[in-house]
C-alpha cells in the first residue's frame, strides 16, 4: 500500500509531467524517456546545484569589442565544442532586459551551458513600435536595427560576471534574426514558458522530502490572461484543461535535451518565476547572482566622480511615467524621505526622474532640499558619443549607478529601475536571509498560500 505522501509526489510528477509533454517541442533528442519523466518516484536528471562550488571559477566573457566574441562563438559552433544557452529578450525597458538575462544566467549554471547574451534595445523606440505598429514587446525589440542596440558590456561587468558565475559568457551584438543565421547549422531547442500561465521549479522533490512536497503543493499564483508574452502552446492546454491553476515546469527536465542551443522564445524569461524546491539552493542562486551582476567599472567610476562632487548627498528616483504612479503627488516621496530624516543629514537631493517639469519639483525645494539633475552633471554623466537613441537608457544606468553610491535613497514603488538600486545598495528585504522582491529567482517555502 502506498503511503499518503507517496500519492502526493506521484500527483505532482504526473501534474508536471502531463504539461512538459505538451508543451516542448522537440527537434532535438532526449536521452530521458518521457515514461522515466512521469515517474516522480523515479531518479530525475541532476541539475546543477553546487553554487558555492561554481562561485568564483572563473570563465572568460567574450566580447563584442573587434568581433572576438562572434568569431569564437562560430569557431566553437563549428567545431561542436560547446552548449549554449540563449533567449529573446523582452522588447521592454532594459532593467526588463536584464532581468531576462539574470534568469538566463541561473539556468546556464544549473544547464551547465555557455550563456550567449544580447544588447540593450532602446526604449522609447521599443514603445513607439509597439504603439503605432501594433508590434509585442518581443517583436518590437526584434524590429530594432542593429545600429540602435546597444552592447551589454558597455553597461554590465560580463568579466565579471563569467568569472563569479563560472559560466563562459559570449555576447552577440547583432540582431536575434542573424544569431540564427550565424548558428543555423546547430540544433536549436525553443522553449517556451509564459510567467502569465505559470512558473519554473528547480525539480520535483523526491519521495521523503515531505516537507518540499507539501511547500510546492500549496504555491500561490495568479493567472494573467492580459501577459504580453502568450505562448500559444500554453494557450491552446488552458482552453483544454481548464482545472489547471499554473502550468509548472521543471529545470530538471531541460538536462539531458541533447541541443547545441536551448533557446528561451518569445521574451519568455521576464516575468516569470523561478522557485527552489530547496532553501539552500534558493540561497546559493540568489548569492551568486548578486555578486555577479554588477555595472561596467567605467560606469561605476562615473558615479564615484559624481560622490565626489556632491558628497554628502541623498538620492530619490520619481517615476512618474508610470500610469500607476502618474495621479500621485510629491507627498508620496517627501513623506518617506521624511520618515528617514533626509535633511538630518544633508539638504543635497540628486533627483532621478522622467518628470520633464522641473516646476513639479517645487515641493521638494519648499521642504528645504537643494536638487541636483542629470543636466547639472552633464559633464561626468554625458552620454555624447553613444547612439542618439540609446542615450536616454544609457543616462539612466548612469544614474542608477549615483544613487547606488548615495547616502540614503527613496525608490520608486513597483519600479524595476529603483529595485536594481535597492538591491545593489543591499538594502533589499529579506526573509530567512533571502530576498522575495527584486528577483525572479525564489524560495518556493516564500510563495506559499497564506
Amino acid at each position: 500500500m502506498l503511503h499518503r505522501s507517496h500519492y502526493a509526489v506521484l500527483l505532482l510528477a504526473a501534474t508536471v509531467a502531463l504539461l512538459q509533454a505538451v508543451f516542448f517541442d522537440l527537434p532535438c533528442s532526449s536521452s530521458t524517456s518521457a515514461s522515466n519523466r512521469s515517474q516522480g518516484s523515479k531518479k530525475q536528471p541532476a541539475i546543477n546545484l553546487g553554487f558555492a562550488q561554481r562561485h568564483g571559477k572563473g570563465r572568460r566573457a567574450w566580447l563584442c569589442t573587434n568581433g572576438s566574441s562572434a568569431e569564437h562563438l562560430l569557431h566553437a559552433a563549428a567545431q561542436r565544442r560547446q552548449r549554449y544557452l540563449t533567449y529573446q529578450p523582452p522588447g521592454n525597458g532594459w532593467n526588463n532586459q536584464r532581468q531576462a538575462m539574470e534568469l538566463a544566467l541561473v539556468l546556464a549554471v544549473l544547464l551547465n551551458r555557455t550563456l550567449i547574451v544580447h544588447p540593450m534595445s532602446p526604449h522609447e523606440r521599443s514603445v513607439k513600435l509597439k504603439r503605432l505598429s501594433k508590434l509585442s514587446g518581443f517583436q518590437a525589440y526584434n524590429a530594432i536595427q542593429r545600429e540602435e542596440l546597444m552592447p551589454v558590456s558597455h553597461l554590465l561587468d560580463l568579466q565579471h560576471m563569467a568569472s563569479v558565475s563560472g559560466v563562459e559568457v559570449m555576447e552577440w551584438c547583432d540582431t536575434q534574426k542573424s544569431l540564427r543565421e550565424a548558428l543555423a547549422g546547430l540544433r536549436w531547442q525553443s522553449i517556451c514558458h509564459s510567467g502569465g500561465h505559470g512558473y519554473w521549479v528547480d525539480r520535483l522533490p523526491s519521495k521523503n522530502e515531505l516537507n518540499e512536497i507539501d511547500i510546492l503543493q500549496r504555491q500561490s499564483f495568479e493567472p494573467s490572461g492580459g501577459w504580453e508574452t502568450k505562448c500559444q502552446a500554453e494557450i491552446l492546454h488552458q482552453q483544454k484543461h481548464i482545472w489547471a491553476e499554473a502550468l509548472v515546469r521543471r529545470v530538471s527536465d531541460l538536462v539531458d535535451l541533447d541541443c547545441d542551443v536551448m533557446y528561451f522564445t518569445e521574451g519568455t524569461l521576464f516575468g516569470v518565476d523561478l522557485r527552489f524546491v530547496d532553501r539552500d539552493a534558493a540561497l546559493g542562486a540568489q548569492t551568486l547572482l548578486l555578486d555577479a551582476v554588477r555595472l561596467e567599472e567605467s560606469i561605476r567610476d562615473k558615479a564615484k566622480r559624481v560622490a565626489a562632487r556632491l558628497s554628502p548627498y541623498n538620492a530619490v528616483h520619481v517615476r512618474r511615467g508610470d500610469h500607476s504612479l502618474r495621479a500621485e503627488s510629491a507627498d508620496l516621496w517627501l513623506n518617506e524621505m521624511a520618515n528617514a530624516e533626509f535633511l538630518q543629514q544633508t539638504r543635497n537631493l540628486y533627483v532621478a526622474t522622467d518628470e520633464a517639469r522641473k516646476a513639479w519639483f517645487q515641493p521638494f525645494i519648499t521642504a528645504g532640499y537643494k536638487l541636483i539633475f542629470a543636466s547639472d552633471i552633464e559633464d561626468i554623466l554625458k552620454a555624447r558619443l553613444l547612439p542618439p537613441a540609446s542615450r536616454q537608457d544609457v543616462t539612466g544606468v548612469y544614474e542608477q549607478a549615483v544613487l547606488m553610491v548615495a547616502r540614503d535613497f527613496a525608490p520608486s514603488p513597483h519600479s524595476t529601475f529603483s529595485k536594481f538600486v535597492t538591491r545593489s545598495r543591499n538594502e533589499m528585504e529579506a526573509v530567512d536571509g533571502m530576498l522575495t522582491d527584486g528577483t525572479r529567482i525564489k524560495w518556493a517555502g516564500h510563495t506559499v498560500l497564506v
